[in-house]
């Protein structure tokens, strides 16, 4: 049977492709946000189209459950996430739920069942076995 059946409650996510002050994330018509749906997890922008540069009161107020980011372009993109100003009241900040995924997902490959299968075991671990 498919794991994703057994997820009660969709854990919300918000995933950053490049760091502030430039972040960019996605919503809806971007396959990386039928990535996240198959991984059983909710975008925390599914509301949104397309990519775009997200407000960020509007992250801090949607309170995601974990975050993943795909930056490369920082040393410690961790880091610079935990350090924001304001962003220490969001539940994934606050539990240190933040998790670097690697940059090949931004564009469809074979890379992506992979990519699926990790979100889904991160968020999940309680249903990895």
């Amino acid at each position: 049977t498919d794991k994703s059946e057994k997820i009660e409650k969709r854990k919300k996510v918000y995933f950053e492709i490049s760091p502030y002050p430039n972040m960019y994330t996605f919503g809806k018509g971007v396959f990386m946000n039928e990535m996240l749906e198959k991984a059983g997890v909710e975008n925390i922008f599914k509301d949104q189209k397309g990519w775009f540069i997200p407000n960020l009161e509007a992250i801090a107020v949607k309170n995601p459950d974990l975050i993943f980011t795909s930056t490369y372009q920082l040393e410690d993109p961790i880091k610079e996430l935990e350090q924001r100003e304001n962003w220490r009241i969001i539940k994934a900040i606050k539990e240190k739920k933040i998790y670097h995924i690697e940059k090949e997902v931004v564009r469809p490959s074979v890379k992506v069942a992979e990519m699926i299968r990790e979100i889904f075991e991160i968020s999940y671990p309680e249903l990895n076995n």
